[in-house]
């Protein structure tokens, strides 16, 4: 037998075999971080099991899913460092573009609207043919998707962007603390994985349970500190409370007190009032109640 072809042959082999263990780690590495997720929640005192499990059992699917993004992204950084003395330095097509609002919404932007809180395309969970947020700013909720997003960058020539998933954030569920508290957490692991599997193009504002203030608190606390979220998102108001609303004080201290220079970015939301345990939209205008607090 020729050398060429027993040499082909053990490429193969040896290929394929690299191949098994990598798809063994991916499986590893998937459970792995949906563990974590839900032992970190546990520690925290926030119960993700609360949501409806379709909403759960979707997200931690596309978590799973986008953790092998992230792993592949991290063996193809060692690569390029380990062969970076062979090919020589070399200097990557940059721009000086940074998007620190990949927040906009459709009837502002032609372009895909960002995670935009819209539940059911960032969790992939259709319900029916209701959806939990089927429309923001009076317009219908488009299709998000990590990859998409990526494209529009590059043909922009965006080198990073800041994404942030805005109202109603995770005030889907109003006058449900455990839910509320459970979807920021769920929420902010999606959007850090997203970050992480694109660490040299994405950033993230973290979603925070307000009205609940000490909730709050420990969120941003663990998105920041643990996530690396570049700041937080703030509604102009959060079920009916706005931002100089006295309960929310302790919250803004804590945030003073993490230290670091963390970006408040506030979005506007929809006007409410509550009559009983119910929130109605108030809007006394002939504008879209959409855009009545931008």
């Amino acid at each position: 037998m020729k050398t060429s072809t027993l040499f082909s042959i053990f490429a193969s082999v040896f290929l394929s075999s690299i191949s098994v263990a990598r798809a063994a780690e991916d499986v590893a590495a998937a459970s792995n971080v949906t563990d974590a997720i839900i032992s970190n929640a546990e520690a925290d005192g926030i119960d993700l099991f609360a949501l409806d499990p379709a909403i759960l059992n979707s997200a931690l699917s596309e978590i799973e899913s986008v953790q092998g993004q992230v792993d592949e992204t991290a063996a193809t950084e060692r690569r390029r460092r380990s062969l970076g003395h062979l090919m020589g330095r070399q200097t990557p097509d940059r721009t000086d573009i940074v998007d620190v609002h990949s927040g906009l919404s459709s009837n502002h932007c032609s372009y895909l609207a960002d995670l935009k809180s819209r539940i059911y395309q960032l969790m992939r969970y259709p319900i029916g043919t209701s959806q939990l947020v089927p429309t923001t700013g009076g317009n219908p909720t488009p299709v998000w998707t990590i990859a998409d997003h990526i494209t529009f960058m590059n043909n922009q020539g965006i080198n990073k962007a800041i994404i942030a998933v805005s109202a109603p954030g995770a005030g889907v569920f109003p006058g449900q603390k455990g839910l509320t508290i459970a979807l920021a957490r769920l929420l902010n692991e999606q959007v850090a994985l997203y970050c992480r599997a694109f660490p040299n193009r994405l950033g993230f504002y973290a979603v925070i349970p307000l009205p609940y203030t000490q909730e709050a608190i420990a969120e941003a606390r663990y998105a920041i500190k643990n996530l690396g979220a570049a700041g937080v998102v703030l509604l102009s108001n959060h079920e009916t409370k706005y931002l100089g609303h006295p309960d929310f004080k302790p919250f803004f201290q804590a945030l003073n007190q993490l230290g670091g220079r963390q970006i408040v970015y506030v979005h506007p939301n929809t006007p409410y009032v509550k009559s009983g345990n119910n929130l109605i939209e108030a809007n006394p205008t002939t504008y879209p109640t959409g855009n009545i607090e931008f």
